[in-house]
């Protein structure tokens, strides 16, 4: 992570932070140079819609979820609805990437990931690419339509995840886009 931040420091006129696996949590950090992971997420904030100082991506949920979001959920205030009413859940936001965390994880812890995912694909609207932490996996995906890029690299010894491929180059990695899918 440490080495792809350079990279990509451009978008984050607003700050970068991370979160990374420390033990069995998912633990947010402002600085990854000193720690030892094998799992870590940043996003460098650059934003175009939405509130304005709002706590920076990740969003990190109970220690073990973890969310970063390019995009926009157009039908947040639909997803409030329904984390309300199908799972309890009260939050006063219009910060749709935080909306999008706690609905997303509802749908994980109840439904699993395959179930999960499916029923995410078919109620999010918007453009967006999302890589999620949940426990024990990393989650990655692009909205149907492929608005929003995202690729992934690998240099033999682990992947890298980046919404520029331009940053995988510069580290030297083959990649590829990620794959659409949908319900």
């Amino acid at each position: 992570m440490a080495r792809l931040t350079p990279w990509l420091i451009h978008r984050g006129q607003e700050g970068v932070s991370y979160v990374c696996r420390v033990g069995k949590s998912l633990i947010k950090l402002s600085n990854v140079l000193s720690i030892s992971s094998t799992l870590c997420l940043g996003h460098a904030r650059y934003s175009t819609s939405g509130p304005y100082g709002v706590e920076l991506q990740p969003i990190v949920l109970d220690h073990d979820f973890a969310l970063i979001f390019n995009g926009t959920i157009s039908n947040y205030v639909e997803l409030i609805n329904r984390l309300r009413r199908d799972f309890g859940i009260s939050i006063n936001t219009n910060y749709d990437a935080l909306v999008l965390a706690h609905y997303m994880r509802e749908l994980l812890i109840r439904r699993g990931i395959d179930d999960g995912i499916n029923e995410l694909f078919r109620t999010l609207r918007g453009g967006y690419s999302i890589i999620a932490v949940w426990r024990d996996s990393l989650i990655i995906i692009r909205d149907p339509w492929g608005f929003r890029p995202l690729a992934i690299g690998s240099d033999g010894s682990g992947i890298a995840v980046a919404s520029e491929s331009a940053a995988l180059e510069a580290l030297g990695m083959a990649w590829r886009e990620v794959e659409l899918a949908g319900p």
